[in-house]
């Protein structure tokens, strides 16, 4: 990962409407569907992760569905000269 520490989780769940739930804490995450066939999702992991994606089902068995995701990871190579060395990647 980015961090080279491992990151707790600590959220509560609240459930404000049947449409509506919201996580709040660590990690983020939202989930509204303001009709049957529209859901709104997005998450955030600080640091590492956003997520946001629309999904629409104009019928049975099928949706579509749009989408924005930025990630970023680190890796050690093996090899390295330095041993602090990092590779990252950004998404």
């Amino acid at each position: 990962g980015q961090l080279p520490f491992p990151v707790p989780g600590v959220s509560y769940q609240w459930r404000a409407t049947d449409a509506l739930t919201v996580n709040l804490g660590v990690p983020f995450s939202l989930t509204w569907k303001p009709t049957d066939q529209f859901t709104l999702t997005a998450s955030y992991m600080p640091l590492t992760l956003v997520n946001v994606r629309a999904t629409w089902r104009p019928a049975d068995r099928l949706d579509l569905f749009a989408g924005f995701e930025s990630a970023a990871d680190g890796y050690f190579l093996s090899g390295r000269a330095e041993r602090t060395d990092r590779f990252q990647l950004l998404e």
